[in-house]
């Protein structure tokens, strides 16, 4: 898919890798799709997907398709490559829903127990505690050694509150996963 991004529409695009997603991270039992999770006082906030795990915990997925999504400058600012703006964008982006999710928790629970009661499985509630964010975007492949480092430098800052991936980091999570299920 990452060979031919641009013949997938972006629905089709982000629920295939949605898919793949839920296979490395099994404690997600149910995603849905742009479901409300509050507003900024501007805007309505609709995540790609929520993630609801088996405890019934809520956190937000963010996809973006791999093409023409920059992640770092190509410049240094003071010695130092930083997040471009597409991918501050999106961080900020993820921020605002969790932001909203906390802000709003005890509401939205309701909400979304009432609307996803069937396809739950029984006894299992919603809860929002410390919901985290997952964002999966870009190519790190073509990133120089200093790019990559000053990459990984911005995923720790945000490690409390968002997962970041690159398409290429997932595609190495699911070869580790596959051989390391192949030696078993």
């Amino acid at each position: 898919m990452l060979k031919r991004a641009d013949a997938y529409s972006e629905q089709h695009w982000q629920e295939t890798v949605c898919e793949i997603v839920r296979m490395i991270y099994p404690k997600y039992i149910l995603s849905k799709r742009e479901q409300f999770v509050g507003d900024d006082g501007r805007h309505r906030k609709k995540p790609d997907f929520l993630l609801i795990d088996s405890g019934g915990f809520v956190d937000v997925l963010e996809i973006k398709k791999p093409n023409n999504q920059r992640l770092m400058t190509k410049t240094e600012y003071r010695n130092n490559y930083v997040a471009d703006r597409d991918f501050s964008g999106a961080i900020v982006q993820i921020e605002k829903y969790v932001h909203c999710l906390n802000h709003d928790g005890k509401s939205i629970e309701q909400k979304f127990q009432r609307s996803l009661q069937s396809e739950l499985p029984t006894g299992i509630k919603i809860r929002i505690a410390g919901p985290q964010g997952m964002l999966l975007m870009g190519r790190s492949k073509g990133l120089s050694e200093e790019q990559l480092f000053d990459l990984e430098i911005i995923k720790l800052q945000h490690k409390n509150v968002i997962d970041i991936m690159t398409f290429y980091d997932l595609m190495d999570r699911i070869e580790n996963i596959i051989k390391q299920l192949s030696h078993s």
